[in-house]
């Protein structure tokens, strides 16, 4: 019930990633607004994250912050950004109540992005963790399939609203009009998960499970206790620490690229698939075609992460699944550079899937392997370095995205895709995993069977 409770609030987070950009014409036209600040209601999503990054990680170091407060603050700030989304379509003059809406969730996601590893390695067996991983982040791409279908079947703008003409009227055009109920409408449902996953975690949700589910987990609390409180010189010494694992960092910077590089396609894909067929049958259904073929993504997305995480559970091949992970990867957005090229549609969907799928297990295997790698320090600690490091690049992606769509077009935007996925492929070759809780594991289960025999 905990995992669930967690995988509903993380397909909240999810709905919010995809949902903006897929009605951009409708959120510009209504605030009036340019496109450029419509990307922003979606990059907004990383602030939080980067922003509590270093005094989350002090808090954890000095024991002052469990993992039920975290959580229990991820579900009520998603509460609140919610009501503030649904409200501020109230009226046209309240673009800046949605981007205070963004914020607080955006609170909600930094928490988030740190629960799929922190709470599988507490909560859960060696064997169940990277299943537990899966599940967590097979819910966040379920979140993304509503938000890429959803707010494009309801907010229906006609073809005439693609013009920038809109952007100046002075009166709400009438399909807006029509369509505002509509706009709040989207955002009620999640404002009540959220408002009820926080009831039932207030009422549930503890710090760690009565009993650790491994030696290695027990051996960490006791070694917590004995430490005390850490001091300033300590946590220094930890972040020293992080740094200095080459393994870690790089996991850092693959995972950030794997995760976030797509932030492209999904803050401006319709409006390449506009200029991609700009004359041809499919430019006044580009937002309704972006939509289905980043579902397509999210779809196999969720799939991928299920499959992932078995796949690691069974065999703790951290690199090896990293390093193909990656290369997979790259060659799907290269199909997607080869479908703009020859303007083929078939091409784009077939190619997002691929690449939805193949990322997941990528991305299982280094949250496992960052806690791995970096053990014993408190998982919650290394966790939100790394999501730090790659939701900063999240923020540099999306801005470059726009810069080079619009000083040289959509082409240039899925060319530099693909050469970051390429940099992803390197960077994993160069990285090795010891499995350092395994370790703790089967010398547990080397002293049980001398003990038997």
């Amino acid at each position: 019930m905990f995992l669930l409770a967690l995988a509903a609030i993380q397909m909240s987070s999810g709905f919010l990633v995809a949902s903006f950009g897929q009605v951009s014409n409708t959120i510009a036209a209504f605030y009036q607004v340019s496109y450029a600040q419509v990307d922003w209601l979606t990059l907004t999503i990383s602030i939080g994250s980067m922003v509590l990054c270093g005094p989350i990680s002090w808090f954890s170091a000095t024991g002052k912050l469990g993992f039920r407060f975290l959580i229990l603050t991820a579900a009520f700030s998603s509460a609140v950004g919610f009501a503030c989304l649904a409200c501020a379509a109230a009226s046209r003059l309240l673009f800046s109540l949605l981007v205070v809406g963004q914020v607080f969730n955006s609170i909600a996601a930094g928490v988030l992005m740190l629960s799929p590893s922190v709470f599988a390695v507490i909560w859960f067996p060696e064997n169940q963790v990277g299943t537990a991983i899966g599940v967590n982040i097979m819910s966040l791409y379920v979140g993304n399939v509503f938000g890429f279908t959803a707010p494009a079947a309801v907010l229906v703008p006609p073809p005439s609203a693609n013009s920038s003409a809109f952007l100046s009227d002075s009166k709400t055009p009438k399909w807006i009009d029509e369509d505002q109920t509509r706009l709040a409408g989207l955002f009620l449902p999640f404002f009540f998960v959220a408002l009820l996953c926080t009831i039932f975690l207030w009422c549930y949700v503890t710090d760690h499970p009565p009993t650790p589910p491994t030696k290695a987990q027990e051996l960490k609390q006791l070694r917590k206790k004995e430490g005390g409180v850490a001091s300033l010189r300590s946590y220094l010494k930890l972040v020293k620490t992080l740094l200095k694992n080459r393994t870690y960092m790089f996991s850092c910077f693959v995972f950030g690229i794997l995760f976030q590089v797509s932030i492209v396609e999904f803050t401006m894909l319709s409006q390449i698939l506009r200029e991609d067929f700009r004359k041809g049958e499919y430019y006044h259904d580009a937002d309704v075609i972006g939509g289905y073929i980043m579902t397509t993504f999210s779809v196999a997305g969720a799939i991928g992460s299920v499959v992932g995480g078995k796949l690691i559970d069974c065999y703790k091949r951290y690199n090896i699944v990293s390093i193909v992970s990656s290369l997979l990867a790259f060659f799907s957005s290269v199909g997607l550079v080869f479908g703009f090229i020859l303007k083929s549609l078939p091409l784009y969907v077939i190619c997002s899937g691929l690449f939805g799928l193949v990322i997941q297990a990528g991305l299982v295997a280094i949250f496992e392997m960052a806690t791995q790698e970096t053990y014993p320090i408190d998982e919650t600690f290394s966790t939100i370095w790394l999501t730090g490091i790659q939701t900063t690049l999240s923020i540099i992606y999306g801005e470059l995205g726009r810069i080079l769509f619009d000083a040289c077009g959509g082409l240039s935007v899925l060319i530099f895709q693909s050469a970051n996925l390429l940099v992803s492929v390197l960077l994993s070759c160069l990285m090795t995993s010891k499995n350092k809780r395994l370790k703790v594991e089967e010398v547990e289960c080397e002293e049980e069977s001398a003990l038997i025999k």
